[in-house]
């Protein structure tokens, strides 16, 4: 990962509460890549409710950025499913 990811590179967090959602209509939070001990294995989502929600995770390469000519985008991952009590 750190050598796609010194710049502009990182992980777009996809969440919604509906099952099966499109990227498009979900709601996102860019986790941009950082080295060494601030390297991101973590991220907090707030102001979310009780209820449950679907996250999909899509990584983004600074070889080519995203917006830029073929951004260097993955799919999405799996979904996967969360509930907050």
């Amino acid at each position: 990962e750190k050598a796609v990811n010194l710049a502009q590179g990182g992980y777009k967090v996809y969440y919604s509460t509906t099952s099966g959602f499109s990227l498009g209509s979900a709601t996102m939070v860019d986790v941009p890549y950082a080295s060494g001990a601030t390297a991101p294995t973590t991220k907090t989502i707030s102001g979310l409710t009780a209820g449950t929600y679907y996250i999909k995770v899509v990584a983004y390469s600074a070889l080519t950025p995203q917006g830029g000519s073929g951004g260097s985008v993955s799919d999405a991952s799996t979904q996967i499913c969360v509930t907050l009590n």
